[in-house]
């Protein structure tokens, strides 16, 4: 799947009211870049976005941060920081110190965009949320919500981020960049775009681009009762 059918694919998925799209991947996969097409995409289609995303911010050619981006507004605040050899400011997390006037900022955007955006941008969440920190409170309330959802979640930390919202329904997305570069194991089915995952173990599979699912996309109950 090209980029270009991959962003309508997602755009088209995520048009259907309450579809909930968790997109993954290693760091710096193309995660957030995806995002940002998508959010294109959406507008363009003629809905309304709102959320944040968590471009990274580089020097010579290393990331050295990241700074957060209310989708609604395009404004944007410093997010986080690489930790030095001082002790700095801020909530530290594995290698980086996360800003908390950044913090509020991403969470204040989370919460305007529930007042009236039928799609709306998580990006991302990390180990602080899955420790019941950072923008788990407004990621929890989202999720309850009626408007559709991307939410960017590294590969590592999916399993249980699937597992702390037992009640929802979610297709999961690589972006196809991420897909090419991983063989498949021998014995085993590639992880791929479109790959039907669900918390509850039984989710709707997500089309493929041509809108009609392929064989091995089929919900996982029907599979178990063969």
């Amino acid at each position: 799947m090209d980029r270009i059918s991959e962003v309508w694919h997602l755009v088209k998925l995520l048009r259907e009211p309450g579809t909930r799209v968790v997109l993954t991947g290693q760091p710096g996969c193309g995660k957030t870049t995806l995002c940002q097409q998508v959010v294109a995409g959406a507008r363009a289609s003629g809905l309304q976005v709102g959320g944040v995303l968590a471009p990274e911010v580089r020097q010579a050619e290393h990331r050295v941060g990241y700074r957060v981006v209310d989708v609604s507004t395009g404004y944007e605040h410093p997010f986080a920081r690489l930790r030095g050899p001082e002790p700095a400011d801020g909530i530290p997390v594995g290698r980086y110190v996360l800003d908390p006037t950044g913090l509020a900022f991403a969470r204040a955007a989370l919460t305007e965009a529930q007042a009236g955006c039928q799609l709306i941008v998580i990006d991302e969440v990390g180990p602080l949320e899955l420790a019941g920190g950072g923008l788990m409170p407004e990621v929890q309330t989202v999720l309850r919500g009626p408007a559709s959802v991307l939410v960017v979640v590294r590969r590592g930390l999916l399993t249980e981020f699937l597992t702390r919202f037992l009640d929802q329904r979610f297709h999961i997305h690589e972006p196809a960049s991420e897909s090419r570069r991983r063989p498949s194991r021998a014995g085993r089915t590639p992880w791929h775009e479109n790959t039907p995952v669900c918390s509850r173990g039984v989710c709707d599979p997500a089309p493929a681009a041509g809108g009609t699912p392929a064989a091995s996309e089929e919900p996982a109950s029907e599979s178990r009762r063969r």
